[in-house]
């Protein structure tokens, strides 16, 4: 116990409960939710929690006898390792430091007017696999078993020394996909072809390890580590010659079927609502440029950048440029090619990452348990690092709280330089990286 009240007091300072995908203040992420196909729709990571909260009875006072239901939370797996949840309710700084067990166990069949069997000894949580604060709490997802297209209730129980219990419910889900849907659609949309492939088939294919870059001007340089198959390769066994003029979009498990559009640029609402019935991966701030042309792809390289390992001055730039991922880090970065290593688009079947501004990790040495979580949790990922930047220019920069916008800002001066893109908007590349996939639409020249 005393390991879980250090943890308790430290999550208490650093906790945020932002998630890296589907925040504003996020770049990928994408802090994304359905079963294994487009037919079953799962809660949202993002939609609110759905709470059952009596008029007359506080959490601190909720005993197991009354069996109340605190808090109802749905979650998906995210290949993190990690399973967060903020109450909605805090219960109070003294509630925390005042437990003495957390007990996790498949939610108890309930009688109508009965209470349960109490937990036993056999459902409490080791403290090395949790962390509870006043305001939230972070248990490790090997604590939970469930299987693709599955979603499963567990009660979770927090038991004070005074004999109170706190009991809250967790539907948690796994919405790998477990095949890809590769069609070709004309002009119109209509879909002139189709080819299905298992994931046991993509895993067959998936024969390259690589390494890969992104970006963003809300967090900055990530680096990624990838086994899987390279998307001219899908193209080719779906008879599909991708040239140019053509684009394509990836349909991701947790997309949003109605997405109300933003500026480019800022939170702003335009007042569009985006129809998504495709449910094509996107970002509010991008719904009008979500498909990856031909030209975006492969009409430029695209490296894994490597500078800021080899070249202890750049790794200094990048690291007191935070994550603004500016003009003169991104400049830093291109300086020498021979820290460029060129890439392919690929859809990834294992993938982590490291935010160099959080961890300044070689990604090529980086030992992580998480690499095969991915497989067994997300399923298949588009990645497909970062190009020179076409128009050094003009330039999306970091956040600015009095505009409340990432501004565009053009610099003359750069004319001529060479430096990483920043992408096209604030997402950059590292939102556009989708994950869930299950199917890519190519998208004929108009």
């Amino acid at each position: 116990m005393k390991k879980l009240l250090i943890a308790l007091l430290i999550l208490m300072m650093v906790f945020t409960g932002c998630s890296s995908e589907n925040n504003e203040t996020s770049a990928s992420q994408p802090e994304q939710s359905s079963a294994t196909s487009q037919a079953t729709t799962v809660q949202e990571t993002t939609q609110p929690e759905t709470t059952t909260q009596p008029e007359t009875t506080t959490q601190a006072e909720s005993e197991q006898s009354e069996y109340i239901i605190l808090q109802e939370f749905s979650r998906h797996l995210r290949g993190s390792g990690k399973i967060k949840l903020k109450f909605k309710e805090p219960i109070g700084e003294d509630v925390a430091l005042n437990i003495d067990n957390i007990y996790l166990r498949p939610a108890p069949q309930v009688e109508e007017g009965k209470a349960p069997e109490a937990p036993t000894d056999a459902n409490i949580v080791d403290s090395e696999k949790v962390m509870a604060s006043p305001v939230s709490i972070v248990l490790d997802s090997d604590l939970v078993s469930v299987n693709p297209g599955e979603e499963k209730a567990y009660e979770l129980t927090l038991h004070t020394k005074d004999d109170k219990s706190l009991v809250y419910l967790m539907n948690i889900s796994n919405i790998k996909p477990m095949d890809l849907t590769i069609r070709l659609l004309d002009k119109d949309g209509n879909v002139k072809s189709e080819k299905v492939f298992s994931y046991d088939e993509i895993k067959e294919m998936a024969t390259h390890d690589g390494y890969y870059s992104s970006g963003c001007v809300m967090h900055g340089l990530f680096s990624h580590k990838t086994k899987g198959v390279y998307l001219t390769e899908l193209f080719e066994k779906s008879d599909i010659e991708f040239k140019e003029g053509m684009a394509f979009a990836c349909r991701v498990v947790d997309a949003k079927t109605e997405i109300a559009a933003t500026e480019r640029n800022s939170s702003k609402k335009t007042g569009e609502v985006f129809q998504n019935p495709q449910k094509y991966w996107m970002k509010p701030r991008y719904t009008d440029n979500f498909k990856q042309t031909y030209e975006n792809m492969y009409g430029k390289d695209r490296y894994f950048v490597i500078a800021q390992w080899e070249d202890e001055a750049i790794g200094q730039i990048l690291a007191e440029d935070g994550n603004k991922f500016s003009f003169s880090a991104r400049e830093a970065l291109a300086k020498n090619k021979d820290y460029l290593i060129k890439v392919e688009p690929m859809i990834a079947i294992e993938e982590v990452g490291v935010q160099f501004n959080k961890d300044k990790s070689d990604i090529r040495e980086f030992d992580d348990s998480k690499y095969g979580l991915f497989a067994e949790e997300i399923g298949l990922r588009f990645i497909y690092g970062l190009a020179l930047d076409p128009d050094p220019v003009v330039n999306v920069t970091a956040y600015d709280k009095e505009k409340k916008a990432y501004p565009v800002v053009e610099s003359p001066e750069n004319a001529g330089k060479v430096a990483i893109e920043e992408g096209d908007d604030a997402c950059g590349t590292s939102a556009r990286m989708a994950k869930y996939v299950f199917g890519i639409d190519v998208f004929e020249a108009e």
